[in-house]
């Protein structure tokens, strides 16, 4: 009996679905995890960084909320009107990820509503546009 071996077209179709096809599947399968793990490690430092904010996940209310923590004076988040214990609301799929984008991307001319936690207001406040976008 003579042992099966792979014909160079099979191995071409092999290395294919290994390296092209599955690394795609998988790319969209996952693609929110992967955006999220994205923003939240690469994007959002840089952007509390160069907009004046800290933010993250606190309890708040009896549940998880992601809040704006901090603010300085003079950063560009306080200067939009931002406050210490905004927590950014309408975001469906994700208050960071879709926040973070949105700061990332901003031109000046979207508002979103924002929740105090402090204060216990609603409120509108128009994302910045970024320094030099």
């Amino acid at each position: 009996m003579r042992p099966l071996t792979p014909s160079l077209r099979q191995w071409l179709i092999l290395a294919a679905t290994l390296f092209v096809v599955l690394p795609l599947v998988i790319g969209i399968v996952f693609q929110k995890p992967i955006q999220d793990a994205y923003v939240h490690e690469f994007v959002s430092p840089r952007l509390q960084r160069e907009l004046g904010f800290t933010a993250g996940w606190m309890e708040a209310e009896g549940q998880q909320a992601w809040v704006i923590r901090s603010v300085e004076p003079e950063g560009v988040l306080a200067r939009a009107g931002f406050r210490e214990g905004d927590e950014p609301s309408g975001y469906v799929h994700g208050v960071e990820t879709g926040f973070l984008t949105d700061l990332d991307h901003g031109d000046g001319t979207r508002s979103i509503p924002v929740y105090n936690l402090h204060d216990r207001t609603f409120r509108r406040v128009t994302l910045p546009a970024r320094p030099g976008a």
